[in-house]
């Protein structure tokens, strides 16, 4: 399990360099610090994710105002130069679907037919008037002029649950920024109303939200809500001892190398990129729920999701007295267009 962490960790230290010199050739303010995330790590965590959506809101920027944007893939042995048309910092999208996970649905729109992907509860929780609303209520609620000296060019993320009852419950900061900046941001969210609460097989469920907020004198304060998950009762989030799959990290990136087919439907649209694919193992090992935490094609994802369906059985979570549990896990399935 060391080995399978450090080996992570070294991926996880191998992105963070991309984005700085991808911020870097692009004039972009780039501030990291070293990852403190202490669970089964395959190279990315909610701290890096972050880091990525920033970065590709302030390409998108640069992009708006005609400036020419250079990105690079350093650590898959790819360089690639991508026009400002088709814009996405590490995970690249497709150029001829036109679709996006857009702030008022969080659903997937696309130019096909059939469903999208799974991407949380079958309900999800639903601020009055919906997602956009919820962005427009959190600005017009921060008092940015208070802060905006300390706050400019600067970001941070806060994660909060919206619970069975639709209330707001531990919002806390997880990118840590200016303490007076922090303090005005969890003062809004103790303002928040109450929701409509998720909905899973006709039962209330938890979700957690994660937010992103940046600060700049040109643009103020822009939000973005950066991914979901389900609070499943009993799951843990991090154990002293994660699940492992059968001989290892590398035999599951073997596994994944060796199974995944590049749907030939998708072959002409020339997708690639990272599906992220979330899941629970169970304390017998089995993989539970997955789903598609975040995606690149609907194709890719179906795919992604089949695979993962096919793993073995892992070794489960434990506790420090060996009792098994429940954890969640996530997985990175790359493709390559072929």
């Amino acid at each position: 399990m060391i080995n399978a962490m450090a080996r992570g960790k070294q991926t996880c230290k191998i992105l963070k360099e991309i984005r700085r010199q991808i911020a870097e050739a692009n004039d972009i303010e780039f501030i990291t610090s070293e990852c403190q995330y202490q669970g089964d790590c395959l190279g990315t965590c909610p701290k890096c994710e972050a880091e990525v959506r920033y970065l590709e809101q302030q390409l998108e920027r640069k992009r708006r105002v005609g400036k020419a944007i250079t990105l690079f893939g350093l650590s898959t042995g790819i360089l690639t130069i991508i026009p400002p048309t088709s814009l996405n910092a590490e995970t690249l999208q497709c150029p001829k679907m036109n679709w996006t996970i857009t702030a008022d649905s969080l659903i997937q729109e696309k130019d096909m037919k059939g469903e999208a992907p799974f991407y949380g509860p079958e309900k999800l929780p639903e601020f009055p008037g919906g997602i956009a609303k919820f962005i427009e209520f959190l600005k017009e609620n921060l008092r940015y002029s208070e802060i905006d000296s300390i706050a400019n060019n600067t970001y941070t993320d806060v994660q909060f649950t919206i619970d069975h009852d639709g209330q707001v419950i531990n919002p806390k900061i997880t990118r840590k920024t200016h303490p007076k900046v922090e303090a005005e941001i969890l003062r809004v969210m103790s303002l928040i109303p109450r929701w409509t609460p998720g909905m899973l097989a006709n039962e209330t469920v938890q979700v957690t939200y994660n937010l992103m907020l940046s600060f700049s004198a040109m643009y103020g304060p822009e939000l973005r809500i950066t991914y979901t998950r389900i609070n499943y009762p009993n799951v843990y989030e991090e154990v002293p001892v994660m699940p492992q799959f059968p001989e290892g990290q590398q035999a599951l990136m073997q596994f994944l190398a060796k199974k995944i087919q590049y749907p030939t439907i998708a072959q002409g649209d020339m997708c690639m990129g990272r599906v992220i694919i979330q899941f629970i193992i169970d304390k017998e090992g089995n993989i539970i729920k997955p789903r598609v935490a975040r995606g690149i094609d609907p194709y890719l994802d179906k795919e992604a999701l089949r695979v993962i369906n096919q793993m073995p059985k892992w070794k489960p979570g434990e506790l420090e007295d060996g009792t098994k549990v429940a954890v969640y896990f996530t997985v990175p399935v790359m493709f390559r267009a072929q």
